[in-house]
């Protein structure tokens, strides 16, 4: 949630992994971990924003629709599983 909040203000990839590492540095005390969550949120997730400098160039580059985004599956996958792992990871460690 810090990461996608982040890229929304901040629009820029390299703004939301330094916002997202500040933020959450506190919550995630180990480097290894903190810096895998930090590829699969803040470097993914500003491609998905229209606005933004990472998913705005690389489309006005090669001149494809707004649209197209929403194709980018493997960016959207990314992060949606590696949240699962963690929700699945934690209900292991309750139970």
């Amino acid at each position: 949630m810090t990461a996608i909040t982040t890229a929304l203000i901040s629009c820029n990839q390299v703004l939301t992994v330094i916002l997202t590492k500040q933020l959450c540095a506190n919550i995630q005390p180990d480097k290894q971990k903190m810096a895998i969550d930090l590829e699969n949120s803040s470097i993914l997730i500003p491609a998905l924003i229209p606005w933004s400098i990472a998913g705005a160039v690389p489309i006005a580059t090669v001149g494809a629709p707004v649209s197209s985004v929403l194709g980018a599956f493997f960016i959207y996958l990314v992060p949606l599983y590696w949240l699962v792992r963690e929700k699945a990871a934690l209900a292991k460690e309750r139970s």
